[in-house]
């Protein structure tokens, strides 16, 4: 997990220092890609939907306003296909590695 420091750095790091650039980033944090993304594509079905803007605008545009739809889509799938719950975040502010996956640095 990353500390409030990193993940400031980070978010400046994906919004500004990769500026025009694409970036692949997977997060289980509705407020940690709220503050990154300006695109969504879903993998649903074997197909790829494309939704301008953050997680918010998804869940309007793809109509997710039941929570637990929109959470359903946070949620980590196991080994054996099952869907477990994400993991509540340690801190305030605080992301796994994992979601660092676009980084690269």
């Amino acid at each position: 997990h990353l500390d409030a420091v990193a993940v400031s750095w980070l978010v400046a790091y994906l919004t500004e220092g990769l500026r025009g650039a694409t970036a692949i980033v997977v997060s289980h944090d509705a407020a940690f890609l709220n503050r990154i993304c300006t695109d969504i594509i879903l993998f649903d079905d074997c197909k790829l939907k494309y939704f301008s803007g953050n997680f918010a605008s998804f869940q309007a545009q793809a109509q997710l306003h039941g929570e637990e739809r929109a959470r359903s889509l946070l949620q980590v799938r196991g080994r054996g296909g099952s869907a477990a719950p994400a993991a509540a975040p340690a801190a305030e502010g605080a992301v796994s590695a994992a979601d660092a996956l676009a980084q690269g640095a």
